[in-house]
C-alpha cells in the first residue's frame, strides 16, 4: 500500500553522534581496498597511523540514522525496499579522530506509480563536535511495495550515463574472498553480505559486496587516478547501485574526463557486470 508522504517527509531523526579513532579510519580503508599495493607509500598514509589519513568514502559508515524504516510506524513495506544510489559532496577533509555528528532527514518522497514504488531521498550531514559541515550525503532508496502516493516531490533527473567509448584509465582493485565479511565491520551489517541463506533467499547465489564498499573502492579509484592519492581534492561523487558484486573478484573502476567532472562505472571484471553506473566526481588541483 502507498506509504504517508507527510509522516516519512516529516520523520524525526535524532543526531548520532560517533566517536571516531585511526582504527576505524584504517579498518574502512583496508576494506575498500587501500593497502592492496602495499608497496605504493601513498596509499599507505590510509592504512597506517603514520600520517594517516581518511578517505572521503568514509563518510558514508559515519553517525547514519539506522534502521528506521523497519519501524511499523513508517509504514513502510521495507523487506521490499533497498539502496540504488549515493551521492556525497565534501566540504572538509574528514578527521581520523574525534567526535562526528550526523543529522538526517527525509528531503524527498517520489511517487513512481503504484506498480513502480516510491523513491525516499535521505539527506544526512555529518559535523564535527564544533559543528564545522564535514560533509552532506544523499542516499535514496527505492521502496517497491510503496507507490501510489497521493502527493509526490518532483522526479529527479536522470544522471548521464557514462560515454558510449573505451574508457580514458581504468583502476582495478582485486577482492578477497572474505571481503564481504571485513567491510560490514565498517558498521554494513545486512546479512546479504554475510549469510548464504539470507543471499540465496533474495536471489543471489552466494553473499555479495555491498554496493557501498562499491562505492568506496570507486573513491578510492578515483583519488588515486587524478590527485596522486590527495584525498582533499575531491568534492562530489554520485553513482547508482547495479548489478551484484561478489566476493573475491577484481573490482574494476572505469574513469572518463568529462567537462568539468570525471565520469566513472564499476564492473565486476571476471563477469564483465557493471556493478555500478552513472558516476561522476567533481575534484579540484592536488593541493
Amino acid at each position: 500500500m502507498p506509504l504517508d508522504y507527510d509522516r516519512i517527509k516529516n520523520w524525526r531523526f535524532e543526531p548520532v553522534r560517533q566517536e571516531l579513532t585511526s582504527r576505524e579510519v584504517i579498518l574502512y580503508a583496508l576494506a575498500v581496498g587501500f593497502g592492496h599495493e602495499p608497496h605504493d607509500r601513498r596509499a599507505l598514509r590510509f592504512v597506517y597511523e603514520k600520517s594517516l589519513l581518511a578517505a572521503p568514502s568514509l563518510a558514508t559508515v559515519l553517525a547514519p540514522a539506522e534502521g528506521w524504516m523497519r519501524y511499523p510506524s513508517a509504514g513502510i513495506d521495507w523487506k521490499r525496499a533497498e539502496s540504488v544510489s549515493q551521492r556525497l559532496v565534501m566540504h572538509s577533509p574528514l578527521p581520523v579522530s574525534g567526535t562526528v555528528v550526523g543529522r538526517t532527514q527525509v528531503s524527498a518522497v517520489v511517487d513512481l506509480g503504484e506498480t513502480e514504488g516510491a523513491l525516499v531521498v535521505e539527506e544526512r550531514r555529518l559535523a564535527d563536535k564544533a559543528g564545522r559541515p564535514l560533509a552532506t550525503l544523499e542516499l535514496t532508496s527505492l521502496c517497491r511495495g510503496d507507490g501510489g502516493l497521493r502527493k509526490s516531490d518532483e522526479v529527479p533527473v536522470p544522471p548521464f550515463p557514462a560515454p558510449d567509448r573505451s574508457p580514458d584509465v581504468y583502476f582495478d582493485i582485486p577482492t578477497h574472498v572474505s571481503a564481504g565479511l571485513l567491510y560490514r565491520l565498517t558498521g554494513d551489517l545486512n546479512p546479504l553480505h554475510a549469510d548464504p541463506d539470507a543471499a540465496i533467499a533474495a536471489g543471489l547465489t552466494r553473499p555479495t559486496l555491498s554496493s557501498f564498499c562499491l562505492f568506496g573502492m570507486a573513491c578510492h579509484a578515483l583519488i588515486r587516478t587524478w590527485s596522486d592519492y590527495d584525498p582533499h581534492t575531491l568534492r562530489m561523487m554520485s553513482a547508482q547501485f547495479g548489478a551484484a558484486a561478489y566476493p573475491g573478484e577484481t573490482i574494476r573502476t572505469e574513469m572518463w574526463r568529462r567537462e568539468g567532472e570525471v565520469a566513472f562505472q564499476v564492473r565486476s571484471l571476471e563477469r564483465n557486470e557493471v556493478v555500478l553506473s552513472h558516476g561522476a566526481a567533481k575534484l579540484v588541483a592536488s593541493r
